[in-house]
């Protein structure tokens, strides 16, 4: 039983864009959460606010002014009382880093909840100041969460940010059950890649791969997201790859990533950087066995050669052979996507990653 003082805290929770919003990355994750929240009789009370209202270099930064003084309201009117930092790399970072300066400064508690693909390289390369700098944001905040094993180790570590292990907690991205489920039943078997299109998620890998399967093996496949889709589809065009076989979709609600999903056989995403993908959580959700690079936590998310495989970045053709397998294999499809809904249940639900988010919040209240 929580303790009765520790009833009706409030949280005030920071994050790149509002909640409502459709977005990727960050955004989605705190959106189910907040949902989580909604659905829960949490004895913290919370206020989401966005530090980015707006896009472009000038018009970011007046947001994040606008951004301080609803935190400062937050703080005032709404008596917050533990401050929750959603952070990446890059300007998130220093955004952050403001926040929590006025936060301490009012005596407030803040958590550090790492995203971001590639966050040891943007750390590494930073000048010596400023790796000092992001070293003591990180060492001030009551807990650091972090996405997995190895950006636990990497933040504990001498050439990472030297924290006390017994301050980083780790909590997996979670997605709610997502109520579809993949039939499997397309006489033709359809790949479905969900993100955003450019050369970070490997959208070229991608399509050299397709154009290395053997010809003599049926396929379609449906690339959704917004991003470089126009150079993306006259690359394809390039390859000799036909629309029938590639279609990109642009931008999908989240209803419509869904339904992509419970449309499909295979989930795809070939990427160069990431932290934990969001994509790959919903693709198990939906029982889609997932074919990706072995960046960032992904070789924890999917069990190679058993809810998907494994493949090394930028190797269009252990991409291929991956594809193949499954393509050929019906059979193998619906076992690996049974297996990775499984996991799903047991590790990546956003109620079950909720309540660990309260339980340090209760550990910071005490």
């Amino acid at each position: 039983m929580r303790n009765e003082k520790m009833l009706h805290k409030n949280v005030c929770v920071l994050m790149p864009r509002n909640v409502n919003v459709q977005a990727g990355g960050i955004t989605r994750v705190v959106s189910y959460t907040k949902r989580e929240i909604d659905a829960s009789n949490s004895p913290y009370a919370f206020t989401f606010i966005p530090t980015r209202w707006a896009e472009g270099k000038i018009l970011s930064h007046v947001s994040t002014l606008y951004s301080l003084w609803k935190f400062l309201g937050a703080i005032f009117s709404e008596k917050a009382e533990i401050v929750h930092l959603h952070v990446a790399p890059k300007g998130s970072t220093w955004r952050k880093f403001l926040f929590a300066q006025i936060a301490s400064l009012f005596g407030k508690p803040y958590i550090i909840h790492l995203h971001g693909a590639g966050y040891d390289e943007y750390f590494a390369n930073q000048p010596r100041f400023a790796r000092n700098l992001i070293q003591k944001f990180y060492r001030k905040a009551a807990a650091v969460i972090v996405l997995g094993t190895g950006w636990r180790a990497w933040a504990g570590s001498d050439q990472g940010l030297g924290l006390e292990p017994e301050r980083v907690y780790i909590i997996d991205n979670g997605v709610p059950d997502p109520g579809l489920r993949s039939t499997h039943e397309n006489s033709v078997p359809r790949i479905v890649f969900v993100g955003f299109v450019g050369h970070r998620k490997g959208v070229d890998t991608l399509l050299d791969a397709l154009k290395a399967v053997p010809p003599d093996i049926p396929w379609t496949c449906a690339v959704c997201g917004n991003g470089e889709v126009e150079k993306y589809e006259n690359l394809a065009r390039e390859k000799k790859l036909s629309l029938e076989q590639v279609e990109f979709t642009d931008w999908q609600s989240e209803e419509q990533v869904r339904t992509q999903m419970a449309a499909s056989d295979i989930h795809v995403l070939p990427s160069r950087a990431e932290n934990q993908p969001v994509a790959i959580l919903e693709a198990m959700a939906i029982g889609l066995p997932s074919v990706s690079s072995s960046v960032g936590d992904i070789p924890n998310q999917i069990v190679d050669g058993e809810t998907g495989y494994v493949v090394p970045p930028d190797d269009p053709d252990a991409l291929a052979s991956a594809l193949e397998k499954l393509l050929k294999n019906n059979q193998l499809r619906k076992t690996m996507g049974h297996a990775g809904r499984k996991r799903f249940e047991d590790r990546y639900s956003s109620k079950i990653n909720f309540k660990k988010t309260l339980e340090i919040y209760d550990a910071i209240s005490k």
